[in-house]
């Protein structure tokens, strides 16, 4: 079973630098894939771990929502 380095999958073209958005979403559905490709197809994964896999997913797009609207409110309001 070939071990690749997990940079090596998060940012196959990237050195250390990450982009802002990338850190976060593209990520973990990078990972999230990977995981999915790389599952025992006799013993898959437990449906309530993938669950709580996509609600974390969707709570990370919803602060990366928010995040970007507090950036904008603050830099309207900044003098």
């Amino acid at each position: 079973m070939k071990v690749t380095d997990i940079n090596s999958i998060l940012n196959p073209q990237q050195n250390s630098a990450v982009k802002k958005n990338d850190s976060g979403e593209n990520a973990f559905l990078k990972l999230l894939v990977e995981q999915l490709k790389h599952q025992d197809p006799l013993a898959p994964q437990d449906g309530a771990q993938f669950v709580a896999q996509l609600a974390q997913f969707n709570s990370l797009e919803q602060l990366i929502s928010i995040n970007d609207r507090l950036g904008e409110v603050l830099g309207k309001t900044t003098p």
